[in-house]
């Protein structure tokens, strides 16, 4: 394939950092895996997982076969006769996670076509877009595509039909817009996109906050809003996950129409799951109002100054504070193990 701009570690342990604590997937895939960044990401969060990779190229799967617990196929993932012979074949409806970063484009730029069984109308559409019509097949009634597309993708003319097909049964929502120069050798605009089946009965939209206040009189706020069920839009509601907690300051680059899991400063903010440092604690400031995700906790105090003092003592302690974040795969704090932590400071 031409397009051989494999995934960069870094981004692809990013990638699943906005999955769902929660979420463990016994069968994880990828149907371009080249190198195999993603999955052995994948393999570093979910050790027990199966592995399902595949390339059409002949020296990236030998690469892969040196992963010797993974299920290696050598196919062209877009030919239906390649497909049925690989052996990922039989896991149709079996997969928890397809992580792909697949190819944007070819030289002739030809479309690709894939056939409707639901209308017996054939869609005609780019490579990337024909890729996840074709892995939606793989994923079961809970699983979920994690991909990197262009970013013009979801907007493009070419592709309408594609994902007005995939949004009829799936929600398709884009996580973030990647730096222009997150590949080596090559400027590419491209984004992360997060897709799952629609469920037959809608959840019901309900704010389920639950904080609780300490006897130093500090309220800690597990957030409750998910990325992968945030609504990104342009303009909206500041929306902080833990990528955005740097260097002491809340960064905000995304926003969202969930009108739920709201805080507002001053807050001290820091990154409930994943690896814990000094750059993980961010002051929110006082006139902001955000929407915190499911991997953050959220510090208040009724008196202004005890926040912004609270937020100078983690600072201080924090590798105190890293020694409660514990687990075997995700490292989490839990709410329990951080009120007693902050029950500890005498000066409150």
């Amino acid at each position: 394939m031409n397009d051989a701009y494999y995934t960069p570690e870094g981004l692809a342990l990013e990638m699943l950092s906005y999955l769902p604590d929660e979420f463990e997937p016994k069968i994880v895939a990828d149907f371009a895996a080249g190198h195999g960044s993603l999955l052995n990401a994948s393999c570093q969060k979910w050790p027990e997982a199966k592995i399902l990779a595949n390339d059409i190229c002949g020296e990236s799967c030998s690469i892969l076969k040196k992963n010797k617990k993974w299920l290696i196929s050598k196919s062209n993932f877009l030919n239906s006769r390649s497909r049925s012979n690989a052996n990922y074949s039989k896991y149709i409806g079996s997969v928890d996670l397809v992580i792909l970063n697949p190819p944007f484009s070819v030289r002739k730029r030809d479309w690709l076509s894939w056939f409707n069984k639901k209308n017996n109308k054939t869609i005609k559409a780019s490579y990337s877009a024909i890729f996840i019509l074709l892995s939606l097949s793989y994923i079961n009634d809970d699983g979920m595509i994690l991909a990197i597309l262009p970013s013009g993708s979801l907007d493009s003319q070419r592709d309408s039909s594609a994902w007005d097909f995939i949004k009829e049964y799936h929600s398709v929502n884009v996580i973030k817009t990647n730096h222009n120069k997150a590949f080596r050798n090559v400027t590419a605009n491209t984004i992360i996109v997060l897709i799952k089946k629609l469920k037959e009965k809608p959840l019901i939209n309900i704010e389920q906050r639950t904080s609780v206040v300490y006897s130093n009189n500090f309220e800690i706020f597990r957030g409750s809003l998910p990325v992968y069920k945030a609504h990104f839009v342009t303009k909206g509601i500041p929306y902080i996950h833990t990528t955005n907690i740097l260097n002491g300051q809340v960064e905000i680059n995304s926003y969202v129409s969930n009108k739920k899991s709201l805080i507002s400063g001053p807050a001290v903010l820091i990154s409930r799951v994943g690896k814990f440092n000094l750059n993980k604690i961010g002051l929110l400031h006082k006139t902001q109002m955000v929407s915190i995700s499911d991997c953050v906790f959220s510090i208040t105090h009724v008196d202004e100054n005890k926040t912004i003092s609270l937020f100078n003592k983690l600072k201080d302690d924090f590798e105190r504070l890293q020694n409660l974040y514990t687990g075997t795969g995700a490292q989490h704090l839990t709410k329990k193990n951080l009120s007693e932590f902050l029950n500890s400071f005498s000066c409150f």
